[in-house]
C-alpha cells in the first residue's frame, strides 16, 4: 500500500522545518510518527513473547494467529469516564487480546533470522533453493539486520533524518493495527524524502509489471532441482512418484524465482480481479490516430523520401519545434508503428475494422464531437 497524505508539505520545506529544533512542527511530526509505525513488541520483551508463545502454544484449544481472521472489537461505552460498565470491561479485555495476538504476530512473522536456510552445523539447507540474506562475499546480512536501536526518536540536526524509537533490533518498523488486519510480514516507513519515495515507486512498479521468466532461468532452475535432488532422481520411487516430486520442486522454485506470492496465485485461482478501482478507463490507440493524422501533411523532399510537417521556427521555440518535430518523424516513421487493420467477412464481402475510421466515418449528429469526447463517450 502506498498512502498519500492530503496537504502535505514537500519534502524540501518539511526537511528545512524538521532542522529546527524549537519548532511545533517538529514535535508533532514526531509524535504522529510514533502513533502510525513501531519497531518493538507491544508492552513486552523478545524474550517474554516468546515464552508466552511457546507456553500458549502447548495448549489443548491453541489457534495459531496467523492462521485466524482478525476479531472485530465489541461496541464501546458511550460514556468516555465510566470504565465500570460491561462495555467497558468488554472493550478492555478485547484490547488486552490484541496485545497479544499482535505481540504472536510479529514473533512468528516479523523476527528476522540469518540462518534460516542453514542447518544447526551451518551447512547450507538442501530444502532451500537461495542461500539466504548471508550469500554475499562480505558474509553480512544483505537487509541490514540487526537494526540500530534507539531508546527515543532522534532526529539527526545536520541531515534531519528521524531516527525511530526502537527496541528490538531484529524486528523492522511496522503498524500494530496493520499487523493485526493482514497477520502476516509487513514493513511499515515514513516517506518523508524525495529519494525514498522514488525508490518506493520504483519498487512498487517494478511488483506490478513483472516479466515472465527468462528460458535461460527457467532451465537454470531445472537443472539445481536434478542436482539438489539425486534421492528422487535415483531412488527407489516409482516413475509415476519421481516425476510428481520433480515436478512439484520445479514448479515451487520457478514461483519463487516468479516472486509469485501464494495470495496471488489463490487469487487468480479463484477468479478473482488482480486490481480494483474507482474508475472505467477506455483504450485509446493513439499511435493509429497520429499516423493518420499526420499522412495529410507528409511532403516529399527531393530526394523522393517522406518528410514530416512543416513547422515555422519563428513562432515557437526552436529547441522544443526541433525534439517534438523529431520525436514524431521517430514515432510516425516506424515501420513497426503501422496501423494493423483487423479483417471481417460480412455478407460475402471483406470489410476491414479500425478505431481511426470509426471516428472518420462517424454519423452527421456527431460530427463537431473532438476525438478526446469520442473515445471517452463513444462505443
Amino acid at each position: 500500500m502506498l498512502i498519500w497524505i492530503r496537504g502535505t508539505l514537500p519534502p524540501e520545506e518539511m526537511h528545512c522545518r524538521i532542522l529546527d529544533p524549537s519548532s511545533d512542527f517538529r514535535k508533532h511530526l514526531v509524535k504522529y510518527l510514533e502513533g502510525i509505525h513501531a519497531g518493538d513488541f507491544m508492552s513486552a520483551s523478545l524474550k517474554d513473547v516468546e515464552a508466552n508463545v511457546r507456553e500458549a502454544s502447548t495448549l489443548e484449544n491453541y489457534q495459531d494467529p496467523t492462521e485466524m481472521l482478525p476479531e472485530a472489537p465489541p461496541p464501546s461505552c458511550l460514556n468516555k469516564e465510566c470504565n465500570a460498565c460491561n462495555r467497558c470491561s468488554n472493550v478492555n479485555s478485547w484490547w488486552l487480546h490484541f496485545h497479544h495476538v499482535v505481540n504472536a504476530l510479529l514473533f512468528r512473522s516479523n523476527i528476522h533470522k540469518c540462518s534460516s536456510t542453514r542447518n544447526k552445523d551451518g551447512s547450507q539447507n538442501k530444502g532451500h533453493v537461495f542461500k539466504g540474506c548471508l550469500d554475499n562475499v562480505y558474509g553480512k546480512c544483505k537487509v541490514r539486520f540487526p537494526r540500530v536501536v534507539y531508546d527515543q526518536t532522534e532526529v539527526n540536526p545536520e541531515s534531519g533524518s528521524i531516527l525511530m524509537k526502537k527496541t528490538e533490533e531484529w524486528l523492522n518498523t511496522f503498524s500494530y493495527l496493520v499487523t493485526y488486519l493482514l497477520r502476516c510480514n509487513t514493513d511499515v516507513t515514513s516517506l518523508h524524502s524525495g529519494t525514498a519515495i522514488k525508490s518506493v515507486l520504483l519498487y512498487v512498479t517494478n511488483y506490478m509489471t513483472k516479466t515472465s521468466l527468462k528460458m535461460h532461468a527457467v532451465f537454470d532452475t531445472i537443472r539445481l532441482i536434478f542436482n539438489r535432488n539425486p534421492d528422487v532422481v535415483g531412488g527407489s520411487y516409482s516413475n509415476k512418484e519421481k516425476a510428481h516430486r520433480l515436478m512439484t520442486k520445479i514448479v515451487n522454485s520457478l514461483s519463487t524465482k516468479m516472486e509469485m506470492g501464494n495470495p496471488m496465485i489463490c487469487m487468480y485461482i479463484l477468479g478473482n480481479p488482480d486490481h480494483y478501482k474507482s474508475h472505467t478507463f477506455q483504450v485509446f490507440y493513439w499511435m493509429s490516430f497520429i499516423n493518420t493524422a499526420r499522412s495529410s501533411w507528409v511532403e516529399k523532399d527531393s530526394h523522393g523520401r517522406k518528410d514530416g510537417p512543416k513547422v515555422d521556427d519563428t513562432l515557437l521555440d526552436s529547441n522544443v519545434v526541433q525534439h517534438e518535430q523529431s520525436d514524431l518523424e521517430e514515432l510516425a516513421g516506424n515501420e513497426q508503428s503501422k496501423e494493423k487493420v483487423a479483417i471481417l467477412k460480412y455478407n460475402d464481402k471483406f470489410i476491414g475494422l479500425s478505431p481511426v475510421h470509426d471516428y472518420i466515418y462517424r454519423c452527421e449528429a456527431l460530427c463537431n464531437m473532438c476525438l478526446y469526447d469520442w473515445v471517452v463517450r463513444c462505443e
